[in-house]
């Protein structure tokens, strides 16, 4: 091309986020031309396709049904092939969200590996800055910055990108505790269930155990009865209701013997 100028050259990075992210995808997926074969040769990559092009136009990404393990595709929907990180991208939030590839990557070489812009946790958190500085504990992945300890940045067939499903994703770390939940004759229903969340925040926490709650409120989350006076003696006094609630007449504050 003898005349390269802005008006003959088209840049990614001034395209929207799907022209932008089709320029990676044309390579970085596994699928097939609309026609195959053409002229009678087959083909395994967008016939036609150049940046500009809306890629659908050219390009069907391979098919998977959830539940099935395939040359392509592990059973929760992610790829296992190689170069098929379009695949899972597409499907993940950041996508929807107007994330790009090279929001994260450098298409022309690197410092760092997988030719990140950043190294670690700084990369993630300039987006997911949502640390409170009142955190007083913090889950060891987090603090060292192993954002990839639990999370896949293309896409996943869980929720919030995580590499497994909630429990088993602990139990990779915390293996003790689940061969200690096995072993208990009685189970407390979130813990056989590997339902971790409903009581431990991920990242960090104001409790300890990274607890979601003070520990008693925790608990009334899902054992209450709110007719029982006992009952809501027991918890603390923030989060009781008024004394008026039960007949005792001082509404809005707590007798000081309690």
């Amino acid at each position: 091309m003898k005349a390269k100028t802005r008006a003959t050259i088209l840049n990614p990075a001034r395209l929207d986020y799907v022209h932008a992210n089709d320029t990676c995808i044309q390579c970085h997926s596994q699928g097939r031309p609309h026609v195959n074969p053409i002229e009678g040769r087959y083909y395994d990559w967008p016939v036609g396709f150049h940046v500009g092009l809306e890629l659908k136009d050219f390009w069907s990404l391979e098919e998977h049904t959830l539940g099935e393990t395939t040359f392509t595709h592990f059973p929760d929907g992610t790829a296992h092939k190689n170069r098929m990180q379009g695949n899972d991208f597409v499907q993940s939030l950041m996508y929807t969200r107007g994330v790009t590839c090279f929001s994260c990557h450098d298409p022309h070489g690197s410092a760092n590996a997988k030719m990140l812009v950043k190294t670690g946790q700084a990369l993630c958190l300039d987006c997911h800055d949502a640390f409170p500085k009142t955190a007083k504990v913090k889950h060891q992945p987090v603090e060292n910055g192993e954002c990839l300890s639990c999370h896949n940045p293309h896409g996943s067939g869980f929720k919030k990108l995580l590499i497994k499903a909630d429990g088993k994703l602990c139990y990779e770390c915390h293996d003790d505790l689940q061969q200690s939940i096995a072993k208990a004759p009685f189970k407390h229903d979130p813990a056989a269930n590997g339902e971790c969340a409903s009581c431990h925040a991920p990242h960090q926490s104001v409790e300890a155990k990274l607890l979601v709650k003070d520990r008693r409120q925790l608990c009334f989350d899902c054992h209450e009865e709110k007719d029982s006076f006992a009952w809501e003696l027991a918890k603390p006094r923030r989060y009781r209701q008024p004394l008026v609630a039960f007949g005792v007449p001082q509404p809005g504050f707590w007798h000081p013997t309690f």
